[in-house]
């Protein structure tokens, strides 16, 4: 038997894909607010339909990324403006949480 889900983690090859998009989409609607849900994009974030992005972010408590995925789902060029700018489409813009990794320069 299964448990109370009280956290989740959705990649964005879960809502990249049409079919498997709108299952993973469906199922994220009827968690209860209670539930943590973290996104991690992917490095193909680009590839994500934008209506399927927006009905993510919007319900993400957290989003998972690496400097350059931030970028892409921003248009954001600075790591500090892309996640204020994720953190504000966030489903609780006053307590969500992005972590972004930078990527090392040689």
């Amino acid at each position: 038997m299964y448990g109370v889900v009280t956290t989740c983690l959705l990649s964005g090859y879960n809502v990249m894909y049409p079919g498997s998009a709108e299952v993973a989409l469906e199922w994220l609607a009827t968690l209860s607010e209670d539930v943590v849900v973290a996104f991690d994009p992917s490095n193909r974030v680009m590839d994500i339909p934008q209506e399927n992005l927006v009905r993510v972010l919007e319900r993400a408590d957290w989003t998972l990324c690496n400097e350059s995925e931030a970028s892409l789902l921003t248009g954001e060029e600075s790591l500090d403006d892309s996640v204020a700018t994720l953190a504000q489409r966030t489903v609780e813009p006053e307590s969500s949480c992005v972590t972004a990794r930078a990527v090392a320069r040689c």
